[in-house]
């Protein structure tokens, strides 16, 4: 897998942006979406390390790096892929880029992303790489996992055309939280996102009341590690919906 992304490496953001165009978008449009997620999700207030596990030519790391201020947050990126890194190095010099957790990893991160991470994972692997992020979490960390929905007919034509997705296998909404469930994670929240094209953005304010409707070209879920006998506590409530 790091070898086709490697070979990729250079081209990744063209080949893509050319196989969304139906949406009217480019990758920035679609990169700064998850990060303005995750930024809502997190609030102004969020103070810690967030690290992007699979963060390819560092797509999403740049915008994360725009929203967050780098004197309370310090925003990290990782792959498999040493040559995507080394695109996202020089592309995004305000993130730290990590070629090897082993080696780098000091402390704990306050928040990990997979985004679109999963699909690219042989399923019976999925499970293994999920409790393997776990472990660099601290007891309050969370976890935010973005998927293409194989729901959405038009995500399904561009995963099929996408060079680098040919070996993709989707996972429904369900299937995530089975896995999130299975490692030990605890659910805020979920949403599908992503519901109109450029042509009628107008309508883009709404997305938000469209969110338990499985059509948005992709979905989120934010997942919590906490002690199995304390309940993870936001702004002094009890914010915590057991994974089903």
């Amino acid at each position: 897998m790091s070898n086709l992304f490697d070979e990729a490496s250079s081209s990744y953001e063209s080949i893509l942006t050319r196989d969304v165009w139906m949406s009217g978008e480019n990758t920035e449009y679609f990169a700064l979406y998850k990060a303005q997620c995750i930024k809502t999700a997190l609030g102004e207030r969020f103070r810690g390390r967030i690290l992007d596990f699979g963060c390819g030519i560092g797509l999403t790391v740049k915008p994360l790096c725009a929203l967050f201020d780098p004197l309370r947050t310090k925003i990290y990126g990782y792959d498999v892929s040493k040559k995507s890194l080394a695109v996202a190095k020089s592309t995004v010099p305000g993130a730290f880029f990590l070629e090897d957790l082993d080696d780098t990893f000091q402390e704990y991160f306050d928040v990990v992303i997979l985004a679109n991470v999963l699909h690219h994972v042989l399923p019976e692997e999925r499970i293994l790489l999920i409790e393997s992020v776990r472990k660099l979490m601290g007891h309050r960390g969370r976890l935010f996992v973005f998927e293409h929905n194989p729901y959405n007919l038009l995500t399904q034509w561009v995963v099929k055309r996408f060079p680098l997705d040919k070996d993709a296998k989707l996972l429904r909404l369900r299937d995530t939280l089975s896995l999130l469930k299975i490692c030990g994670f605890v659910k805020y929240r979920s949403a599908y996102i992503v519901f109109f094209p450029k042509s009628l953005k107008v309508l883009r304010s709404i997305e938000s009341f469209l969110s338990f409707l499985p059509v948005g070209a992709q979905y989120f879920c934010e997942a919590f590690v906490r002690d199995v006998d304390e309940p993870f506590k936001t702004n002094g409530t009890i914010r915590e919906k057991p994974l089903k």
